[in-house]
């Protein structure tokens, strides 16, 4: 089964990206070749002296999702970042399309309850 994010990949923080990346002994170079972004784009997001564009985002945190790691953001929660124990690593760039595609579905289901639950 594959892990599926239920928020909106814009709300991760650098910090988070540079942690998970660390947690999972990943370099730059491997979130990269993961991933399908460029090596030079990680570096900006991580440094913070750049603001990667939303596709960008999706695929790293699909990607870091991919290798067991669960980002946090919530107000109850806080914000963070979790490693859970069976991880499954993505070998090639489709599975990440794959979840990038779930999110999207995820996220509109989620908008969707959370407008119902307004109403009621």
């Amino acid at each position: 089964m594959r892990p599926r994010q239920v928020f909106s990949a814009s709300k991760v923080q650098a910090a988070q990206i540079r942690g998970a990346r660390a947690m999972l002994g990943w370099t730059q170079n491997d979130l990269a070749d993961r991933s399908g972004v460029a090596k030079r784009s990680i570096a900006g997001l991580e440094l913070e002296t750049s603001t990667p564009k939303p596709e960008t985002m999706k695929r790293l945190v699909a990607t870091l999702s991919g290798g067991g790691i669960e980002f946090r953001n919530s107000d109850v929660d806080g914000i963070g970042i979790m490693l859970r124990g069976a991880t499954e690593l993505f070998e090639d760039r489709s599975e990440v399309e794959d979840v990038v595609d779930h999110n999207e579905i995820d996220l509109r289901r989620s908008a969707v309850s959370e407008r119902r639950d307004r109403r009621t």
